[in-house]
């Protein structure tokens, strides 16, 4: 019912970029975007502040006049030059020096866009982060039931595959649902 298509819709793992800026809801959208957002890192020694993308696509995408940015408002924030691709399975590594904006504030968003005369606006990947702690990058970690998260990650792997999500200090190792009885949930 209209509850299963609200839950449906709340979850972000159900949404995804699109051919028309704001969406196709209730239409079919062939668009399947193949490059995101995969790693934002900060080196509290150096102040180095990075993003990496990386391309999970079969084919090369061409990303000239793609933008990235720190605010939807200003969309051209930095432009990816004409003739920049990126080949399946690569990554690419942009520093704050080459961006002109950083990453290591509280709640901040970067997003990746493709701005075309043929598409207009479509924001390709976007990400969220509660701010850069100590060397502790943030990334995607493709979890075991298939649905990718932006999570703090063990250590820094710019250029290369994400290492595992960080895990605690605190964990929950079980929970006891349904007791028999006698015993408290």
């Amino acid at each position: 019912g209209d509850d299963a298509v609200r839950f449906h819709l709340a979850n972000a793992a159900n949404w995804r970029p699109s051919v028309r800026y704001r969406g196709t809801p209730g239409r079919f959208d062939s668009f399947v975007g193949t490059v995101r957002l995969n790693e934002l890192g900060a080196d509290p020694v150096t102040g180095e502040e990075w993003v990496e993308l990386w391309n999970g696509g079969r084919e090369s995408v061409e990303m000239g006049g793609w933008t990235l940015t720190d605010d939807p408002l200003v969309p051209r924030r930095w432009t990816f030059p004409a003739g920049t691709s990126l080949g399946a399975g690569q990554y690419l590594v942009l520093n704050r020096g080459q961006l002109g904006f950083g990453l290591a504030n509280p709640g901040d968003r970067t997003f990746l866009m493709e701005i075309s005369e043929a598409n207009g606006l479509r924001f390709q990947d976007s990400v969220r982060f509660l701010g850069m702690e100590g060397s502790e990058p943030w990334g995607v970690f493709d979890g075991s039931d298939g649905i990718p998260e932006f999570t703090r990650l063990r250590e820094a792997t710019p250029g290369a595959r994400n290492a595992l999500p960080q895990i605690g200090p605190v964990v929950i190792s079980e929970i006891l649902l349904k007791p028999v009885d006698g015993r408290a949930q």
